[in-house]
């Protein structure tokens, strides 16, 4: 392992930098994100409060929200077969169009153009929601519609499997780019 010496700035310890440089910051986001699904998951209204919280602190909010989208997308094919991910791409896509739930149906239309790669239409949606100060609204309707979506993340396994993600992810936030 090459180790390597790093001399900090003269005045570090008197007036240190504003941001952390040593942590990864989409590690971050992703252990933000399985982390806000695992508090959900768990029913954890404070622990879903202090992941928003914290995601607001650092500026990190959209990309929590795009993580908990990757998130999704990543476990839906583990345990839905092909024809199963394309029912619940027709239920998502009529919750997008139809939904009387404003919140409900904005998650669906970031999880619909997520899915489909459509970057306009999932920043577009992300603005409309800002605009509306409806984002933490919009996310628990994220979560909330995944929790319908996939209820197998809520099994004895699910929970385990999101509480080592959550540990891996930490790890991995820790290390040095």
């Amino acid at each position: 392992m090459i180790h390597r010496v790093i001399f900090p700035p003269d005045d570090y310890w008197t007036n240190p930098p504003k941001e952390n440089h040593m942590t990864n910051p989409v590690a971050g986001d992703c252990r933000r994100a399985t982390a806000l699904v695992s508090h959900h998951a768990h029913g954890s209204l404070p622990g879903v409060n202090e992941i928003l919280r914290s995601s607001v602190e650092c500026d990190r909010v959209t990309p929590t929200i795009i993580a908990t989208l990757d998130f999704y997308q990543a476990v839906v094919p583990m345990f839905i077969t092909h024809l199963g991910m394309q029912a619940l791409s027709e239920v998502v896509n009529n919750l997008a169009s139809n939904d009387t739930d404003t919140d409900r149906q904005r998650a669906a239309r970031l999880i619909a153009h997520h899915a489909n790669d459509n970057v306009p239409e999932l920043n577009s949606v992300l603005q409309a929601t800002a605009q509306a100060d409806r984002v933490t609204q919009t996310i628990l309707s994220l979560l909330d519609l995944y929790v319908i979506l996939l209820p197998q993340l809520q099994t004895p396994l699910g929970l385990r499997c999101l509480e080592k993600s959550v540990v891996d992810l930490a790890a991995a936030e820790e290390e040095v780019e």
